[in-house]
């Protein structure tokens, strides 16, 4: 017997009525697999030692995809399939491409693709670029998904003092792949390389760059630069300056006479 999706059937705080179904269903004596999310699985673990011991007591752990598994790979090329020559990306850019703006979440993708598509048409364009994928990470559409990638990139690459949200964190104690962690840790250096470069070239440099990959710029120019605004000189202290410069001419003329 399999049921699905039982993160669902809690909407309170606890667990109580999930706990309820599911040690109902258990009752019946088939065979029970039921399937959940971490959330649902940190309530569970709430529970007293007599519902976690018979409902967690072998979990079968899904992960992600990582950037080298086989999987992962035939997942790209049933997406090229699906978008029908709309994805003009090479199989192993659109893979490295596809998993630092989602972490390997599949569902993310989907979500990823489809504003990627919208960014294409946006700009008269029919098929999907390596650029649509970046204005679609960054789309107020995507923003969610966002922030859960980048705390996961966060966690992958240096455990927070605070803890990743519960919903993002497997509740079972497991290692995390060595190969997620270097993936992580290249992608950072590399954007920080590149932040640093964009960010000492000329004004020239910089106009030559925006014609050719305005997206690279646009994403790498510090955010926090503010223009320095100057204040207007009132028509009273124009005139006072315009006294202390005469004033001081003089006196030097004077000066010069004696």
């Amino acid at each position: 017997m399999l049921l699905d999706e039982m993160q669902f059937v809690n909407l309170g705080q606890g667990a109580a009525r999930v706990t309820d179904i599911l040690l109902s269903m258990a009752k019946i004596g088939a065979p029970l697999i039921y399937v959940a999310n971490y959330s649902l699985v940190h309530k569970l673990k709430e529970r007293n030692s007599e519902d976690t011991q018979r409902l967690l007591s072998e979990p079968r752990i899904m992960l992600p995809d990582t950037l080298d598994c086989k999987s992962w790979h035939e997942y790209m090329r049933e997406c090229l399939a699906a978008c029908n020559d709309r994805l003009k990306i090479e199989a192993k850019i659109l893979a490295e491409d596809l998993y630092r703006f989602t972490f390997g979440i599949k569902r993310f993708v989907v979500q990823l693709l489809k504003l990627a598509y919208l960014e294409a048409r946006s700009a008269s364009r029919f098929s999907i670029e390596r650029r649509d994928l970046q204005a679609a990470f960054v789309s107020s559409g995507y923003s969610v998904h966002k922030i859960a990638v980048e705390e996961l990139v966060r966690e992958a690459i240096q455990k927070s003092s605070t803890g990743i949200r519960k919903d993002l964190k497997c509740p079972f104690t497991i290692p995390l792949r060595s190969s997620v962690i270097e993936f992580s840790r290249k992608d950072r250096e590399q954007r920080v390389a590149t932040k640093v470069l964009v960010s000492a070239l000329t004004k020239t440099e910089l106009s030559g760059l925006q014609e050719v990959a305005p997206n690279l710029v646009a994403t790498n120019l510090p955010s926090n630069v503010k223009k320095t605004s100057v204040r207007k000189t009132s028509d009273e202290e124009m005139a006072k300056n315009h006294a202390r410069l005469l004033a001081k001419t003089l006196a030097s003329k004077n000066k010069s006479n004696t």
